[in-house]
């Protein structure tokens, strides 16, 4: 989002979470530039929303519709994907080389193989946030 662009936020929450997010409204809304900022137990997940854990049963959700150009980031966050399998592709290349794995001295393989890992987190994230989208 761009910064100072109020956009609406969710926040479902209840007991004492809700009762002290409540109570800081005013204070939480102009620091996050939420507007509305609803506060709701039994608020379901809006449509075409990011989703963000913020405690022990508090969700926070950022309905994207009529505040970004959904197509547009849909569009950059498939672009990135396909980029982070490539990048994955040629990983599991690496790894699943035996000349590889027996030549290059251990701190290199480790190396790839955290970089496999952080990639596949990666590819995740962006799973979930273009279904985030397409809902």
């Amino acid at each position: 989002l761009p910064p100072g662009r109020p956009a609406p936020v969710v926040v479902r929450a209840s007991g004492e979470a809700a009762a002290s997010l409540i109570d800081e409204r005013h204070q939480l809304s102009r620091l996050a530039f939420a507007d509305p900022l609803t506060v709701d137990a039994g608020a379901a997940k809006p449509r075409q929303a990011l989703t963000a854990i913020a405690g022990e049963g508090v969700e926070v959700y950022l309905p994207l519709e009529g505040v970004i150009d959904l197509e547009a980031e849909v569009t950059r966050l498939e672009k990135e994907l396909q980029q982070v399998e490539r990048e994955l592709r040629q990983t599991r290349g690496k790894l699943d080389s035996p000349g590889f794995i027996q030549k290059a001295p251990p701190e290199i393989v480790s190396r790839e193989q955290a970089r496999f890992e952080e990639r596949l987190s990666r590819q995740g994230i962006l799973r979930e946030r273009l279904r985030d989208l397409a809902m």
